[in-house]
């Protein structure tokens, strides 16, 4: 009896290892194809690249490796497998300044049962200032036109643990994109999984992010930044956290992304951490943290070069 619950778990544990082994091989084994002939062959081939923000200070300090880290109501982006692992209500407000007068917004409010499951509700929103409108022979925009863009995107998540190491979840998103006064809808799905390995505090991560149809702007259409991401945490509840994402964009080359925190008095929680993405200046992060009974506040700092620095702000509250 005891050597058949110890195999029965033996296989449950292992069908989280199988699963995320999937996933390592078709995004180790397939997806270097497109790396193989040119790092940047496909940059600027997709869409909707405030996809690719993420939500939340805390994860951004983290230098954006989240994936094995979920467990509180921004899982809802990073791996929706997290929503299985909090108790609560979670409300999630964040607000970025981001470079070039660009504003990304966002709010979810997430319901979790710990052990069970998990569901949450989020919108994210970011938009440009005025930009001039320029033609052929006015390259300046010297006729003081200007126009504006914004994408908007709706989420609904969900996680479910399957047994004492493994959690899957899945994200629907509903994703609308304007330029002026044209504007393009697409729908996109997130697959995320975690799971528990049998080293003491040790989870690992995968999630495949936004497969789904095109954006169509008339006759052009941009397909979404398909994402496929694998991490591994280590976690010292309310004391430390170290974390490394591997991710592969189908529009540009592998990014890694690293980051630690460590946590004072279960309060204050300091962060540093690194993102290879080509975008960032020299690719750290940083930020911190506070905790006062329900209510957590963070900051993140990430400087972009000669674009300048952007800062995040977010806060999360308990019911």
């Amino acid at each position: 009896m005891i050597m058949g619950d110890i195999q029965r778990t033996s296989k449950r544990r292992q069908l989280g290892f199988w699963i995320c082994g999937l996933i390592l091989v078709q995004t180790f084994w397939f997806q270097p194809v497109l790396a193989q002939n040119a790092p940047h062959s496909q940059a600027g081939t997709a869409g909707a690249a405030f996809l690719k923000f993420g939500v939340g200070a805390r994860a951004t300090g983290l230098g954006g490796a989240y994936t094995a880290v979920s467990d509180d109501a921004n899982s809802m982006y990073w791996n929706p497998a997290g929503l299985s692992r909090f108790n609560g209500t979670q409300l999630s407000l964040m607000h970025n300044r981001w470079v070039q007068d660009i504003n990304y917004e966002f709010v979810g409010i997430a319901f979790g049962d710990s052990g069970a499951a998990g569901f949450a509700f989020g919108l994210t929103f970011l938009w440009m200032g005025d930009i001039p409108v320029t033609t052929f022979n006015d390259r300046l925009g010297t006729t003081g036109n200007t126009f504006t863009a914004r994408d908007l995107s709706f989420v609904f998540s969900y996680g479910q643990q399957i047994n004492d190491y493994v959690s899957v979840g899945g994200t629907l998103k509903r994703i609308k994109s304007t330029i002026d006064d044209i504007s393009a809808n697409a729908t996109a799905f997130d697959l995320g999984l975690l799971t528990s390995l049998p080293i003491q505090g040790v989870t690992l991560g995968a999630t495949i992010q936004n497969l789904g149809n095109r954006l169509k702007f008339i006759q052009d259409s941009d397909r979404l930044p398909l994402i496929y991401k694998l991490g591994v945490a280590y976690s010292q509840p309310n004391r430390l956290t170290l974390a490394v994402d591997l991710s592969k964009p189908i529009d540009n080359r592998f990014r890694v992304n690293a980051g630690g925190e460590f946590v004072l008095m279960k309060t204050l929680a300091l962060r540093g951490g690194y993102n290879s993405s080509n975008e960032l200046d020299n690719g750290f992060t940083g930020g911190a943290g506070v905790r006062i009974r329900s209510i957590s506040i963070d900051y993140a700092f990430v400087p972009f070069g000669v674009l300048g620095n952007t800062h995040r702000v977010s806060a999360m509250f308990q019911f």
